[in-house]
């Protein structure tokens, strides 16, 4: 990861803030390690037709306890393989058959998969919330 993670948790303390939730692009790559150029230009409408022109959300979960968290579209994952983040979270339908058996993976690949083939939260913010509340984060200060 790029961030300098002693100084984020000094500045958390020193702030009493419970955890940091990244949302631009920059600061997710800051607190995770992950970067995709696409998801400054990445639209609801381009894999939704009739949606919005939002973008679609990207999140990091930067926690005084414990470690970081990434929020992402199902369909961004594969560009988290072999990050430090290992709490890797998926919102959206990958839009994927899983009639077959896959081939044999090994290590981040069937980890990948485990997690492409597990059913996904609709939203973003499904997503976020569920790790605020595992992490009892849900009523922490922000």
């Amino acid at each position: 990861m790029l961030c300098n993670r002693s100084r984020v948790l000094a500045y958390l303390r020193r702030c009493e803030v419970d955890a940091l939730i990244a949302t631009s692009p920059v600061n997710v790559t800051y607190f995770t390690g992950y970067h995709c150029w696409l998801d400054r230009q990445f639209k609801e409408y381009m894999t939704k037709p009739g949606a919005s022109g939002e973008l679609f959300p990207t999140w990091a979960v930067f926690p005084l306890e414990g470690e970081p968290a990434l929020v992402l579209p199902v369909l961004m994952g594969v560009n988290a393989l072999g990050l430090e983040v290992q709490d890797l979270r998926f919102y959206g339908d990958p839009g994927l058959d899983f009639s077959l058996p896959p081939l044999p993976l090994s290590g981040q690949l069937e980890r990948f998969c485990q997690l492409l083939s597990a059913p996904q939260p609709e939203s973003a913010i499904e997503v976020l919330v569920e790790i605020l509340r595992e992490r009892g984060l849900a009523s922490a200060s922000a």
